[in-house]
C-alpha cells in the first residue's frame, strides 16, 4: 500500500515529517473499510517511519476491527525504499504471519509491484496491490513466488461504494 495523500501546507517540514491532508485521512479510512469488507485478514502492518505512512498505518489499525496496535511495525528502511528492502523484510517474517500489508512510498512501491507482478501498475496515494504467494515459508519468497491478484485504487474503490 502506498501511503495516503500528504499535506504540503506547513513550510519548513522535512519530507519525512509531512502528515496526511484531509483527503489522505479520509482515503486511508475508506481503504481500511474496503479491506475489512473484502474480509482480508491482515496479520501484520509494516510501515515506513515517515509521518504520512505512519498515519496511514494507524488509520488501518484503528479502522479494521481485527487489527491491534501490537500488529503495527515501524520501519526506517521502508522510507523511500527500493524493492529489495521490502523483499528482505518479507524473508525475515515469522511463518505464523499469514498476511502482511507493507506501507511505503513511490517510486519503490511501483517498482516492487512490477517486480513481483510482472507488469507496471500505477500506485497513486492509498492504492493497494494484493498478491498471492506460493512460497511455503517467508524465507523462500522471491519474485517468482508472487502473483498479482488485484490493484485497488481509492478513486475506483470510492466510486464503487457510492
Amino acid at each position: 500500500m502506498r501511503h495516503a495523500k500528504s499535506s504540503w501546507k506547513t513550510p519548513g517540514l522535512t519530507d519525512h515529517e509531512r502528515p496526511l491532508n484531509r483527503r489522505g485521512e479520509r482515503d486511508a479510512v475508506q481503504m481500511a473499510k474496503f479491506l475489512e469488507s473484502a474480509k482480508i485478514k491482515i496479520s501484520r502492518v509494516a510501515a515506513s517511519t515517515a509521518r504520512r505512512a505512519d498515519m496511514t498505518a494507524k488509520a488501518l489499525v484503528k479502522t479494521i476491527d481485527s487489527l491491534e496496535p501490537k500488529q503495527l511495525e515501524s520501519r526506517d528502511d521502508f522510507y523511500l525504499a527500493a524493492p529489495i528492502s521490502y523483499l528482505s523484510y518479507l524473508k525475515e517474517l515469522d511463518d505464523k504471519v499469514s498476511t502482511v500489508i507493507l506501507i511505503g512510498h513511490n517510486p519503490g512501491l511501483e517498482s516492487l509491484v512490477e517486480l513481483l507482478g510482472g507488469r507496471w501498475e500505477t500506485m497513486p496515494t492509498a492504492a493497494i496491490a494484493c498478491f498471492d504467494c506460493s512460497a511455503s515459508s517467508w524465507s523462500d519468497v522471491g519474485p517468482s513466488t508472487f502473483r498479482l491478484d488485484h490493484v485497488w485504487r481509492p478513486k475506483e474503490v470510492l466510486e464503487h461504494y457510492r
